[in-house]
């Protein structure tokens, strides 16, 4: 796959930029469930998912999980990006949610053209915008999103009625515990929403879900 076909800040960069960029980037593909960063890594490269998607998330004290957004094909880590620039550690968890290609820049050559190119900057700059207020959002259900409008809200995000995900892994999208979501789930089952089997959940009735969102998901 080639990076000017990922990634749309290519077009408008000169033809000699590009074929630097392009020469630059090392590939890199990492398989579902492996990290690409832990906390306190030193951020040698800045990753571009070409295929795939990567959740980057924190870990508390109590081994909670907070998701914090997801790179996914033709973006980047602004976490990263901004450790790079400050010359900080990596304060939080990046791990594979698929089977992910990716593209790795390294911290020199992303120094170099953030201080040479505008069109870079303007896309850096535009990646830690989008980043800043999905996070926003992030925050602002977790402080005040009932946890049952939540759920539902993250269920109907699946195009498919049959959701093969577990317990603990809607606990860790929802930054919640496990057994707070398999107590949710079994209410909905009882209110004839959906059906429970090991490792499964299917839908039965997406009208009743939505009816227990405040809104209605992105599709």
């Amino acid at each position: 796959m080639q990076p000017e076909s990922i990634f749309p800040f290519l077009t408008e960069a000169p033809a000699d930029f590009r074929r630097s960029f392009t020469a630059s980037l090392i590939p890199k593909r990492i398989a579902k469930g492996e990290s690409l960063a832990m906390q306190a890594d030193l951020c040698s490269y800045l990753p571009f998912v070409a295929q795939g998607s990567v959740r980057v998330f924190r870990v508390g004290e109590s081994g909670r999980e907070i998701n914090l957004y997801r790179i996914e094909e033709g973006e980047s880590c602004v976490i990263t990006a901004f450790c790079i620039l400050n010359q900080e550690a990596f304060p939080a968890f990046a791990t594979a949610e698929l089977n992910t290609d990716l593209f790795l820049l390294p911290a020199s050559s992303f120094h170099g053209w953030m201080n040479r190119h505008e069109f870079f900057r303007s896309y850096v700059f535009s990646l830690f915008s989008r980043r800043f207020a999905s996070i926003l959002t992030s925050i602002e259900e977790i402080a005040f999103g009932r946890m049952d409008e939540r759920l539902a809200t993250l269920l109907l995000r699946f195009d498919e009625d049959e959701i093969q995900r577990t317990h603990q892994e809607l606990a860790h999208e929802l930054s919640t515990a496990r057994e707070v979501v398999s107590r949710l789930l079994k209410d909905f089952e009882r209110d004839g929403l959906l059906t429970l089997s090991r490792g499964r959940i299917r839908i039965v009735d997406r009208a009743g879900l939505k009816k227990r969102c405040d809104f209605l998901p992105d599709r």
